[in-house]
């Protein structure tokens, strides 16, 4: 019965959301904010999450083996590949030295904004510092579309949000085991050599994977509707092989699946069922991000925001200032080396593209509830997310767009005539 209620609930709220999405279109309201409103309207007032069968654990495992294989590999498999090879530098930038800046600006902003040593230690505003690195450019692509951004700056947010959602779970977990046994010692060399076999292995995998993949098609040659059915299954393939088998990053095993499948299919095939797979998996993302959003809006309680409130404005506050003194010191060195990023007068969007989703959602739902901060985290978790979807995306591209009309107006010369 749970089931059928929740599949009913989920339809019947996307079918709402369509119907009221040209009026949220013209307001500039994205999608996903609509359909999070929608969900927490209807969770709050006439069905509890728990009927449902959202609990925590159902919602986790949704979000982490369901979710995000579709959008790791849907964001990949469509990077533009020359854009990807100008930019790499500038991602990897982005993705672990700025990560880490953020980490530690993050954690310590946190740690003292709580003001708590015993309820809530310096374990607990790493693991929230960490889980609130890992960036979401998903729930900005509508906002990107809309202001038109240009393809290098797109793939410079898209890279980074990749790669440091696979660097945030791999610390996460690591630093979940510390939480867990406060008796473990491990040495930097030992913890090296794990996030080394995370990173390296699940590349590894997922070229490998990918290499697979792309012989099969062309011994195969599969149909159009065959070849979208099965960059799918390799899509899940690679994510829990890489998990499962072998205990490797399953988001990067992913995302160099889909980087390979990608670049060749788009370049090198040129078969015809390339329009096809595109279509297909812009469909696929669409469909998870809107179910995301939809299932995070029904399932959050309105204890978070009278009980937690104060936690979670400062771990809004955290990430600003966090992402503001990060691009401070990253910035001019990404500019410098950086030739792509140099010709985008509106490369300061950066400063305001640390959205944040899935990864976010499905690391604070990780947390035990043996930690007695675990509630805290969570609510943080929720609340962050919640402002990226709310108020971050609508007011990012209200501002853009603000920007963009006094440069044209001072372009134009027709007023002066």
């Amino acid at each position: 019965m749970e089931l059928v209620l929740l599949i009913s609930s989920l339809a019947g709220l996307l079918l709402l959301g369509l119907v009221l999405k040209p009026l949220a279109s013209h307001l500039r309201f994205p999608f996903e904010a609509l359909l999070l409103l929608l969900g927490f309207a209807f969770g709050s007032q006439l069905v509890d999450a728990d009927q449902l069968g959202l609990h925590s654990g159902i919602l986790r495992d949704l979000v982490f083996y369901v979710f995000l294989p579709v959008l790791i590999f849907s964001a990949a498999y469509s990077m533009d590949a020359p854009s990807f090879g100008r930019n790499l530098f500038g991602i990897i930038l982005l993705a672990m030295p700025l990560a880490l800046i953020s980490l530690v600006f993050t954690t310590v902003l946190i740690y003292y904004g709580m003001g708590h040593p015993t309820g809530f230690p310096w374990i607990a505003a790493l693991l929230t510092g960490t889980m609130l690195i890992a960036t979401h450019s998903q729930a900005l692509q509508q906002v990107f579309i809309h202001l038109n951004l240009p393809s290098d700056l797109r793939t410079l947010i898209r890279g980074e949000s990749l790669l440091n959602n696979a660097f945030s779970i791999v610390l996460f977990t690591l630093l979940l085991a510390f939480a867990l046994e406060p008796d473990l010692t491990l040495g930097a060399q030992e913890i090296a050599l794990y996030i080394a076999w995370e990173v390296v292995g699940g590349a590894i995998v997922g070229i490998g994977i990918g290499f697979f993949a792309l012989i099969f098609l062309r011994v195969r040659q599969p149909s159009p509707h065959e070849v979208a059915l099965f960059t799918l299954v390799t899509a899940y393939m690679a994510y829990l092989v890489a998990e499962y088998v072998l205990n490797v990053s399953g988001v990067l095993s992913v995302l160099a699946t889909a980087l390979i499948m990608g670049r060749t299919m788009h370049q090198d095939l040129d078969a015809p069922q390339d329009h096809f797979v595109d279509e297909f998996w812009r469909l696929m993302a669409t469909l998870a991000e809107s179910l995301l959003f939809l299932m995070l809006g029904l399932s959050i309680a309105v204890d978070i925001f009278s009980d937690r409130y104060l936690a979670i404005l400062i771990g809004i506050g955290a990430v600003i200032l966090a992402r503001i003194a990060g691009l401070a010191l990253v910035m001019p060195l990404l500019a410098r080396t950086n030739k792509a990023l140099k010709k985008l007068p509106n490369h300061n969007i950066l400063y305001f593209s640390n959205a944040r989703g899935a990864v976010t959602i499905g690391l604070a739902l990780s947390v035990p509830i043996e930690l007695e901060y675990w509630w805290t985290i969570e609510s943080i978790g929720f609340g962050v997310v919640l402002f990226s979807v709310l108020i971050q995306a609508p007011l990012l591209e209200l501002w853009q767009q603000k920007k963009m009309k006094n440069k044209k107006e001072v372009a134009d010369p027709a007023d002066l005539d």
